[in-house]
């Protein structure tokens, strides 16, 4: 009686994983099919991640190349709005006069944030780098707390961005990006004040 007792008891809670590790398929399933909907589509084709990475990575291989030969014109000037301490955007151009990024840091009090913005292809590939300090910078201590790194593609006008979790370039509007455009970045550099 026993024995029956163990193997009914032992039925039961396989019985049991199966369905529980079964509602969680379908629920990952449901999960992973709402996120691919949300990928960004060229040509009604999905963008793979590795893709965009390998373009990514061939720009900045050859961005490198061209600052260390310098091959690249840096142009620097001060952003007087958006910060409390004050900012820079820098404009990087090859030797044609193509921009091939902009740089925007401002500094506040409790943190910093450094936007990069590298124009690959027909998209810009932004990241922003954020820190925040574990006290005001007036203060003799002042040591980063911890920071943070967002990345996105920027496409015609909309953010998509990098979950590095699932690696894909999601549609979002969750993240801050200052400017969209090179046009707004031209904007801004060419109202912005030469630096002393």
């Amino acid at each position: 009686m026993k024995r029956k007792n163990k193997v009914l008891l032992s039925l039961l809670l396989l019985l049991g994983i199966i369905v529980f590790s079964a509602c969680n398929f379908h629920s990952i399933q449901l999960s992973t099919i709402s996120q691919v909907d949300n990928v960004i589509n060229k040509n009604d084709e999905e963008l793979i991640a590795d893709d965009i990475e390998l373009e990514i990575s061939n720009f900045l291989s050859d961005f490198r190349g061209q600052y260390i030969s310098d091959a690249v014109k840096i142009e620097s000037r001060e952003l007087t709005e958006g910060s409390t301490e004050g900012g820079e955007i820098v404009r990087y151009k090859n030797s044609g006069g193509a921009v091939l990024r902009y740089k925007l840091s401002y500094y506040g009090e409790m943190g910093m944030a450094e936007h990069n913005y590298h124009i690959v292809n027909n998209y810009i590939y932004y990241s922003v780098l954020r820190e925040f300090y574990s006290s005001p910078i007036y203060m003799n201590a002042t040591d980063v707390l911890y920071r943070t790194l967002d990345e996105a593609v920027l496409m015609n006008g909309i953010c998509y961005r990098y979950d590095k979790l699932n690696h894909v370039f999601i549609h979002s509007g969750s993240l801050d990006v200052p400017y969209s455009s090179l046009e707004e970045l031209s904007n801004l550099f060419e109202t912005s004040e030469l630096k002393d």
